[in-house]
């Protein structure tokens, strides 16, 4: 704790206009003075936590980058477009250039004391979610055995477990905006 006494406690709505005037790109380093000068009195602390987890939804995006849809509908719509034939749907988008999306998630703790004791201080618990590009709808050189590997929550064998190309944005990480979802007529 600061020389000066805490003028407030940080509250979600506070927090949230803090971390939206971050800079993407120095965001983890802007963080801790940020969250002090917004909560005067208080000496923040950041702990990033290398421990990312994966999330749903999962998208379908077009070679072009266009959104295409929710990954389950997307392929139950393009299986039904084939007479469910895997092997017209193989056939079909093996070549596509589409991809399957997943986001990723990461934690970071900022805290500060707010007295002399061991339990004297406030801690905000901050989530950073990241849609990446995690694979080719369907593996170029293999053909799906099933419909349910298609379709399952989480990418099958054809989807490389190199999951590195951010996709959208993200106000932590700068990434470039998103394209517009696709309509369907």
């Amino acid at each position: 704790m600061s020389e000066q006494n805490p003028v407030r406690l940080p509250d979600p709505a506070s927090v949230e206009t803090v971390l939206a005037a971050l800079q993407p790109q120095s965001a983890d380093a802007e963080l801790a003075p940020a969250l002090n000068k917004a909560f005067a009195g208080f000496a923040f602390t950041v702990a990033r936590i290398d421990d990312p987890y994966w999330c749903n939804p999962h998208a379908v995006v077009a070679a072009d980058g266009m959104r295409l849809g929710d990954r389950r509908a997307w392929v139950e719509r393009a299986l039904a477009d084939v007479g469910g034939d895997l092997t017209g749907f193989w056939n079909q988008h093996r070549e596509s250039g589409e991809n399957l999306t997943e986001w990723r998630g990461t934690s970071a703790f900022a805290f500060a004391p707010t007295g002399p004791g061991v339990a004297d201080f406030v801690q905000l618990s901050l989530g950073r979610e990241i849609e990446f590009l995690a694979g080719a709808v369907v593996d170029r050189d293999y053909r799906p055995t099933s419909a349910p590997t298609i379709c399952s929550s989480r990418p099958g064998c054809s989807v490389s477990p190199r999951r590195t190309q951010p996709y959208c944005p993200d106000p932590l990480t700068g990434c470039a905006a998103a394209p517009a979802a696709a309509s369907s007529t």
